[in-house]
């Protein structure tokens, strides 16, 4: 994933970490009936992670500034697909209302809207998938690298 990709720059940790300063909780808390670690950016993110599953992400909470919770995505149902890698088979999302929305004050801060998804089937490094990864570009046609800035590539 381009380091330049917004989707990479809020979803993975190493960009998540390095866009704040996160603290790591003291103790366990538990996310369904996994006990978890905790790290927090202060009014920012709040990420519960499984030690038993390479660290995994398990619950993610997204907050406003001000403190007001905005999001929170749950992940379940593990599966591991190369050597110390898990991931999420199901995947809820849930939107909270916010403060600053039109809704009715008593509704501020309750759950909106729910979206889960659920993955059949979840694979990675099979031989068969090196045919996905082949880079063979048209004659003639002009490749730009997003990652490096380098000019385009004519081939």
């Amino acid at each position: 994933m381009p380091k330049s990709n917004k989707l990479a720059k809020n979803n993975r940790l190493p960009e998540l970490f390095s866009q704040a300063k996160f603290t790591v909780a003291d103790g366990l808390e538990r996310v369904g009936q996994v006990d978890c670690a905790v790290v927090e950016a202060a009014t920012f993110q709040k990420l519960w992670l499984d030690p038993n599953k390479a660290f995994a992400l398990r619950r993610r909470e997204e907050h406003l500034p001000g403190g007001a919770l905005s999001l929170r995505t749950e992940y379940d149902d593990f599966a591991e697909v190369a050597n110390g890698v898990w991931m999420p088979k199901e995947i809820a999302r849930t939107v909270f209302v916010l403060p600053t929305s039109e809704f009715p004050r008593e509704h501020h801060g309750k759950p909106f809207l729910q979206v889960t998804d659920r993955i059949k089937t979840i694979e990675a490094n099979r031989d068969e998938h090196d045919e996905y990864l082949q880079f063979n570009p048209e004659q003639d046609a002009v490749v730009f690298d997003e990652q490096t800035g380098l000019a385009p590539l004519a081939f």
